[in-house]
């Protein structure tokens, strides 16, 4: 994960962003998506077991004027040969992703992106 605040509870601030390539680096996600304005937080969702992308990621940004910029300037580009899926994230998707980061049994505590 790239700058690992909790969430803030602002989900108009959060996007997410599908169809991404499995094997992107959140580096290369926070070059793409700092090319629009001050980004918060990137977390690629990852597989606990193999640790591979799973084709999501979630960018948080500062402002909400921001994240809708970068879902218009960015929704449908090719990046690394796949085109982006971007849209607001709802509670549902952010509330799936915090439930895929849950430790497995007498693990200690997992990160999403980690």
């Amino acid at each position: 994960v790239i700058s690992v605040p909790a969430l803030t509870g602002k989900r108009d601030c959060t996007i997410f962003v599908g169809n991404v390539a499995y094997d992107v680096q959140e580096t290369e996600l926070m070059e793409l998506f700092s090319s629009i304005g001050e980004v918060v937080a990137i977390r690629a969702v990852k597989d606990r077991d193999t640790k591979s992308v799973k084709g999501y990621a979630f960018v948080d940004f500062v402002d909400p004027g921001v994240a809708q910029a970068a879902i218009t300037r960015l929704n449908g580009i090719d990046f690394k040969g796949r085109p982006l899926n971007l849209q607001k994230a709802d509670s549902g998707l952010l509330k799936a992703s915090a439930a895929n980061t849950r430790p497995a049994q007498g693990q200690g505590v997992a990160s999403v992106g980690v």
